[in-house]
């Protein structure tokens, strides 16, 4: 229960701790790379929580990212961010962003469409 309770913690810190600055981050890089970067790095630490709601609040976090990403043309944030909208069901808004991605050169995103 301890160590639970300290990565939740840990888990709650890093987030807010950087969640500005992130933030901050991503907004000033009109690229989208670094969005992605950002959200790439939260779902990194998906497998390190016990708790479904703290998994899909990374999940939607890293969404958010993903999603800031795709809006300044980043093609990569697209494309997960349309996994992600298939993922909840958003099966109309995940095929076209899938579909952007790929129209801005994203082979696997290309491949992707056509599984779906």
């Amino acid at each position: 229960m301890t160590k639970l309770f300290a990565l939740i913690y840990l888990l709650f810190m890093f987030s807010c701790s950087h969640s500005s600055s992130n933030k901050q981050r991503c907004l000033n890089d009109n690229t989208g790379k670094t969005c992605y970067d950002i959200g790439s790095e939260f779902f990194l630490h998906v497998d390190s929580v016990k708790g479904m709601n703290e998994v899909e609040n990374i999940k939607k976090l890293t969404a958010e990212y993903f999603e800031q990403g795709c809006k300044y043309g980043h093609a990569i944030s697209c494309f997960e961010f349309g996994k992600f909208n298939l993922y909840i069901g958003e099966k109309n808004i995940g095929k076209e962003l899938i579909k952007k991605a790929c129209e801005q050169k994203y082979d696997k995103a290309c491949t992707a469409l056509d599984e779906y």
